[in-house]
């Protein structure tokens, strides 16, 4: 596989600079910088959203996604903040982990089967007051199962059980995919054996992730998306995300 990274940095920093996002390096993976995007002026009065993709090397559509949907400048009732790749090593080579093979979406706190923090990880966890209040009011990562050809979710709010958020997101993923994963045990970075998929759901599942910590540090909602990506074209999963960045922030924007 030729490496992606150069290519898709190139098209993002065109995208941005035609569209008047802000642009900042996180720091560096090997020689790769970790970009945060940011809407360039923030309302005080809007809600505060990150999204982000790229944990996963080979998971493409989330990538490609956010920056097909920063091309089209939607405008939006909210402050929009992203972070394309989270892990640009993995990327590169499209492979799942880092050059060093840690697993990127655990550590963000100390759990009792949790090994510390990848390289990415410590990156962000260092911009971490960037990053809490830029999901203030919701984060969004969008991921893919490359094993599966169903969809499901991982989400927090604050409810006993899942919200208008969490259906919501569901319903978006079963407009474009055939049926959600189900009675399904998934591993996660963080846990392996990790929790059961039920009706395309995981909730509040506690594992030390990023979308789990910043729950826990304060964010209103937070969500993973997992797009079915097991012989399935890139670009519906590319389409299917756009889908469902906009869900989200129609979501976070009327709040509970």
């Amino acid at each position: 596989m030729k490496p992606q990274y150069g290519l898709f940095i190139r098209q993002l920093i065109r995208v941005c600079g035609n569209n008047g996002y802000w642009l900042k390096n996180l720091g560096s993976v090997g020689d790769k910088p970790i970009w945060f995007i940011r809407t360039a002026e923030l309302n005080p009065d809007l809600p505060n959203l990150l999204i982000v993709a790229g944990f996963h090397g080979e998971e493409k559509a989330g990538p490609w996604g956010i920056l097909k949907w920063l091309e089209a400048k939607k405008e939006v009732k909210a402050n929009i903040s992203c972070i394309p790749i989270v892990n640009p090593t993995g990327f590169n080579l499209g492979k799942r982990y880092n050059t060093w093979g840690e697993k990127s979406n655990g550590g963000f706190y100390l759990t009792k089967k949790g090994n510390g923090p990848s390289e990415e990880g410590k990156i962000l966890i260092a911009n971490k007051d960037l990053i809490i209040a830029s999901s203030k009011d919701g984060m969004l990562s969008t991921h893919e199962d490359i094993t599966s050809k169903d969809y499901y979710v991982y989400t927090f709010e604050h409810h006993r059980i899942p919200g208008k958020f969490t259906c919501g997101l569901l319903e978006t993923l079963g407009k474009h995919f055939e049926k959600p994963l189900n009675n399904i045990q998934v591993n996660t970075d963080a846990s392996d054996p990790g929790p059961y998929v039920v009706n395309g759901l995981v909730y509040r599942y506690c594992d030390g992730s990023f979308e789990d910590w910043l729950f826990k540090e304060g964010s209103a909602r937070t969500a993973v998306t997992e797009t079915p990506a097991h012989r399935i074209r890139l670009q519906r999963r590319v389409l299917a995300t756009i889908d469902i960045i906009n869900k989200f922030i129609d979501l976070c924007i009327e709040g509970d």
